[in-house]
């Protein structure tokens, strides 16, 4: 399995279980995937759910440190579609319901 696969079944798998996340997607800034951008798109902000992604992504970066550099980045959607924010290209993490 390649690290951005792994990377992304991890990520899957922690985020399934957030409820309050919309979606969550990954891009790349290049083809080898060693820069790795994760999204979360949240409605709102929500305390609980923040503090939660923060060790999820601590955990991740930890776990995948020699292979792939991360950029986390979350964004309150207030009432916008998450497909607006979505590039073609992204590998999604967790769909828009």
């Amino acid at each position: 399995m390649e690290p951005w696969e792994a990377v992304q079944s991890k990520l899957a798998g922690e985020v399934r279980e957030l409820a309050a996340i919309r979606a969550a997607f990954l891009t790349s800034d290049d083809r080898r995937r060693c820069r790795m951008h994760f999204w979360t798109l949240l409605d709102e902000y929500d305390e609980p759910t923040e503090r939660r992604l923060v060790r999820v992504e601590s955990d991740v970066e930890r776990q995948f440190a020699d292979d792939v550099d991360f950029v986390f980045t979350t964004i309150h959607l207030q009432g916008r579609s998450p497909w607006d924010f979505i590039p073609r290209d992204a590998l999604l993490v967790k769909s828009p319901a």
